[in-house]
């Protein structure tokens, strides 16, 4: 089989090496930026962006007329994701969570792509097929895929774009055992994929998928106890398991103590008070004893890291967050490394 050659910039120069390419018989796509100079060659196929000309391409030419405009061509901001859109199509419809290089690799949790999008195009990225996009992420978050009931690569390497959707469509939450890498942080990063989707439902115009969506992404609120004040892990039935603040156990890079920083309680529960602390509520305790001090000293740090930070003494903030890194595990795990 032929190498398939894509073709940027069909120019004075670009156009007969073009037709040259063609004539030999060569696979080619072109892109150029009035398309009817692209189009006006017979026999390549024209693609709609750089991306797209570059997605299933073995060779890529580039005759552009300067620097400057190849830089802007080959760092299209909209390119990322009408290069994510691509490769979703050629993968049957799964958007990767963490693409390396030139393919997907299932890294991570979560759904990241439909906030990605929606993100790029609030902040002026327009030039990729917004409608295409949207179709494609929205029937990821709504038609259960044999790959997300699957376990298979759990729970860093799932093979479903969203694990355990059938059970997030079901329950409302992430329930403890559903596929993934953890329930409670799972059951975070669908919220958000879901407010993702809801942004991309506004741009197209699709009022009714917005207003679906919105309501998807405060799912989060079935993990909030309001016994504990915790967001915390839960059974398919409804129950709660033994919890510990401090551990990262059904969360992924993080505890359930550094959720409650994240998000408030919510104010449509009926939680009457704050338990005390050291005080075993539903099977979760408040924050005291050894996993408060543990927490209040890890605070403490971080507050004095950012302190550091602000006087430009970086490193030592870095010395001084480091027992804290995300293999502390059990002992503590830190939302606050990220911050340097």
């Amino acid at each position: 089989m032929s190498e398939r050659i894509a073709f940027l910039g069909i120019g004075l120069m670009g156009a007969p090496m073009a037709e040259r390419l063609v004539a030999a018989g060569r696979d080619v796509v072109l892109w150029n930026r009035t398309r009817t100079k692209a189009e006006a060659i017979t026999g390549a196929r024209v693609a709609a962006t750089p991306a797209a000309a570059a997605a299933e391409a073995d060779v890529l030419i580039t005759m552009l007329e300067t620097g400057p405009v190849v830089e802007a061509v080959l760092t299209d901001k909209n390119a990322n994701v009408q290069s994510l859109l691509n490769q979703a199509d050629q993968d049957g419809g799964r958007w990767d969570r963490w693409t390396h290089l030139t393919g997907p690799t299932g890294v991570m949790n979560g759904d990241p792509s439909a906030p990605a999008v929606a993100a790029i195009y609030a902040f002026g990225g327009r030039d990729f097929d917004l409608p295409r996009a949207y179709r494609s992420l929205l029937a990821a978050a709504t038609v259960p895929t044999p790959a997300d009931r699957s376990r298979s690569g759990c729970p860093v390497l799932c093979v479903g774009e969203r694990p355990g959707l059938d059970q997030w469509l079901k329950l409302h939450y992430m329930p403890v055992g559903a596929p993934g890498w953890g329930s409670g942080a799972d059951t975070l990063e669908l919220a958000a994929a879901d407010f993702g989707v809801a942004q991309l439902a506004r741009y197209t115009g699709d009022k009714a998928n917005e207003r679906r969506f919105l309501e998807r992404s405060g799912w989060w609120r079935n993990l909030f106890n309001p016994r504990s004040a915790y967001i915390q892990p839960r059974n398919a039935d409804g129950s709660w398991p033994a919890f510990d603040p401090a551990s990262d156990d059904e969360f992924v890079e993080g505890s359930g103590a550094d959720c409650l920083e994240l998000f408030p309680a919510p104010a449509d529960t009926d939680a009457q008070r704050q338990p005390a602390l050291g005080e075993v509520v539903d099977g979760g305790q408040h924050l005291g004893g050894q996993h408060g001090r543990a927490m209040r000293h890890h605070h403490d740090r971080q507050d004095e890291a950012k302190l550091l930070r602000q006087r430009g003494d970086i490193g030592r903030g870095r010395q001084l967050l480091q027992p804290c890194g995300r293999g502390a595990g059990r002992e503590l795990a830190a939302s606050g490394i990220g911050i340097f």
